[in-house]
């Protein structure tokens, strides 16, 4: 009976800790004066520094990016990186990142980075 209800309040917690930890995301989309489609990402941490996002596009769309001030994007055909080393996205805060893609319902996955590694699960936007 310890051990259960030990092993009980221990999952609990490390489940506690990951949830604690995850990001949240935000997709809507524009068009600029151009009108190219431009998805809007926003990005916020909450209770663990972003210092890096990770996009995949399985339909390679994606035309162009605008990484926030502090930040630096590549763009290939499938995927996006935006690294920062100075400007991370802190607790409560959010960034805007944009992403100018030819299919506007393009789908997205997303994975963060902390300073060295990646953390959390993959999610799809």
């Amino acid at each position: 009976m310890k051990r259960s209800v030990f092993l009980s309040l221990a999952v609990s917690a490390l489940l506690s800790t990951t949830v604690a930890h995850a990001a949240r995301v935000s997709r809507g989309l524009t068009t600029d004066k151009k009108g190219e489609n431009v998805l809007v990402l926003k990005i916020a941490a909450s209770n663990r520094a972003i210092y890096g996002v990770d996009i995949r596009d399985a339909s390679g769309s994606v035309a162009d990016i605008i990484a926030p001030k502090g930040w630096v994007g590549v763009a290939g055909n499938d995927r996006i990186l935006f690294r920062t080393g100075a400007r991370p996205i802190r607790t409560g805060a959010t960034f805007t990142f944009r992403v100018y893609t030819a299919d506007p319902s393009a789908k997205l996955t997303v994975r963060f980075r902390g300073p060295k590694a990646p953390f959390g699960s993959t999610r799809s936007i």
